[in-house]
């Protein structure tokens, strides 16, 4: 039940606010960072953003997840926590772009085109911008890695929240599509840790 609670005073609070970032901040924060990014700035900023790539989570922690279970099982499960989080986060959020069809920044620079066309269901890169799937993938790894390793839970935020920021520096994405990405690698994590490190599992690994 609190658990309950705590998603949704959470999910609730990120709606607020992306609600506001969209009808109030979105685009001047897009505009701002399109007109005052300097060149190092855009430079470490398009580093970082790949960091936030799932591939770079997914590959890696579905080799641990396979080569892992027969001799050390918890490790594996750990992988396989991760390897879930990320691809689960990353196919609803998927579904969420092409649902929402939302326009990017660089359509707003060069053309204006400003908000969602939904159920038109767009697939291409320039009208899937909500949720930010980078955002999701460094959301849902920075709370595996929370979760298994609590004491370093800060660091751990901060650096998923540093890779989300960097969306909007290089001007891929607005600031609500990383706090909605951020919601949903946050929301997918936290489930999954509790079905898979539930006491009932947890006794029998």
């Amino acid at each position: 039940m609190f658990s309950e609670k705590r998603y949704f005073f959470v999910g609730l609070c990120c709606c607020f606010v992306a609600t506001l970032l969209y009808l109030f901040a979105d685009a001047p924060i897009a505009w701002f960072f399109h007109y005052n990014t300097t060149p190092p700035l855009r430079e470490v900023a398009e580093r970082v953003t790949h960091a936030g790539d799932s591939l770079w989570t997914l590959a890696p922690s579905l080799i641990l997840w396979i080569g892992l279970w027969k001799f050390r099982r918890r490790d594996a499960r750990r992988a396989m926590f991760m390897f879930l989080s990320v691809a689960c986060s990353g196919l609803i959020g998927i579904g969420f772009k092409v649902v929402m069809s939302r326009a990017r920044p660089p359509l707003l620079f060069d053309k204006g085109e400003f908000g969602f066309a939904p159920f038109t269901f767009a697939t291409d890169f320039l009208h899937n911008s909500f949720p930010s799937g980078h955002a999701a993938t460094a959301m849902s790894a920075a709370t595996v890695f929370a979760l298994l390793f609590p004491t370093l839970r800060i660091p751990f935020y901060l650096m998923g929240i540093m890779i989300c920021s960097t969306r909007v520096i290089v001007g891929v994405h607005y600031a609500s599509d990383i706090v909605m990405g951020g919601l949903l690698g946050w929301l997918t994590a936290d489930i999954l840790y509790k079905r898979l490190y539930s006491s009932k599992t947890a006794t029998r690994h």
